[in-house]
């Protein structure tokens, strides 16, 4: 039987109680109240996968939840503390061979592959699944929340704290891309007042070709200029959004200079 979503009941086999045990509970709980971190993480239905730690800190499963409620998709995703998703030959990265959770099957270390892959298959066992594009957080708030659009999904729960003005959701994606030109993503933003893409500074010309794509689906989206806080100097040498995010909030900056400074409140690119 081939199937498009996944069910509740499988994903229900991960924790969503002991977020202070997660990787991103070691980012976020030390710059935000740890009340406001948890609503964050029950919004966007953060769960614990304890199969697989880095320093300590377990895994965390981030459901992709369509606009009509079905689940498309489930990553796995191990970050660390400044942000960065786990990479291909770090052997601090530990997990089980099992599909179970809480097992005392030994931690093994595995430091082959970039820590952030999909469980949609282990999930969906026993059927066919066909896997829909979805973006991440795309289920959640109103439609009259102007949306952005990010590729950390770290870095739209943050900013969904930093300003709930705009609805943040993430590709989950390193970089946007090609794969995005989907239907399945048209028909989930088609009813939005206005879409706004924040790539990567390495990432504007594969934006430009998705922004060209949703125009042509008759969606209104705007491309934001990353070399807004690129060179800015508050921020160093730091590579990517999320970095400099937290680069701000470590130097004692505040929400609004955040957002001042993304330009969040500007209809200028």
């Amino acid at each position: 039987m081939r199937i498009k979503f996944i069910t509740k009941e499988r994903i229900n086999r991960f924790s969503d109680n002991d977020y202070a045990n997660s990787c991103a509970a070691e980012l976020l709980y030390p710059r935000f109240p740890i009340s406001v971190v948890n609503d964050a993480f029950r919004k966007y239905g953060i769960r614990l996968d304890n199969r697989c730690y880095y320093e300590g800190s377990y895994a965390i499963v981030l459901p992709y939840i369509s606009t009509d409620g079905r689940i498309r998709n489930v990553m796995q995703m191990l970050v660390k503390d400044n942000g960065d998703i786990v990479d291909d030959g770090d052997d601090k990265a530990m997990s089980q061979k099992t599909r179970k959770q809480n097992s005392n099957s030994p931690y093994l270390p595995d430091p082959h592959g970039r820590k952030y892959r999909s469980l949609a298959l282990e999930l969906a066992k026993g059927y066919e699944f066909e896997e829909m594009q979805c973006l991440f957080g795309i289920n959640i708030g109103t439609t009259s929340k102007p949306i952005a659009i990010v590729t950390n999904p770290m870095l739209a729960i943050m900013m969904s704290i930093i300003c709930p003005a705009y609805r943040w959701v993430s590709t989950c994606k390193e970089k946007f891309d090609d794969s995005l030109c989907s239907l399945d993503i048209i028909k989930d933003l088609s009813s939005l007042s206005e879409v706004r893409l924040y790539p990567e500074s390495n990432n504007a010309i594969e934006a430009v070709r998705f922004q060209d794509y949703l125009l042509r689906h008759g969606i209104k989206v705007s491309v934001w200029n990353a070399d807004t806080i690129k060179n800015w100097k508050h921020t160093g040498d730091t590579p990517n959004i999320i970095n400099k995010v937290l680069c701000m909030l470590d130097n004692g900056f505040s929400y609004s200079d955040i957002i001042i400074a993304m330009r969040l409140y500007s209809r200028e690119l």
